[in-house]
């Protein structure tokens, strides 16, 4: 009678494991389809055109101009830090609302 144990037990590892490969084959495939779309998603605003308007100042010019005084406090109060925090916290807010599908 410890035979039949034996065959039942090979036989429902052998379709746990079937069941496990067939399951990492559809998460493979799901992790495929996701890579070809966003890579489609990455291209179209690649070939967004960027503006003229933004391309004939840059940063470097635009802070140049700026008085001196101003820039001093803009070091000692750590704006650029602020305001990197404030990026960050809001790019954190709109991934979690693309992961969620904007269901809060």
């Amino acid at each position: 009678m410890n035979w039949l144990t034996d065959l039942t037990n090979w036989l429902f590892e052998l379709v746990k494991k079937a069941i496990d490969a067939i399951w990492d084959f559809l998460q493979d495939a799901f992790i495929a389809v996701a890579d070809v779309v966003l890579g489609i998603v990455a291209s179209a605003i690649e070939a967004i055109p960027v503006p003229s308007f933004v391309t004939q100042y840059s940063l470097g010019n635009l802070l140049s101009q700026m008085h001196p005084d101003i820039l001093f406090f803009v070091g000692i109060l750590q704006i650029p830090t602020g305001l990197s925090f404030l990026a960050a916290g809001f790019g954190v807010r709109m991934i979690r609302k693309a992961v969620t599908l904007f269901q809060w």
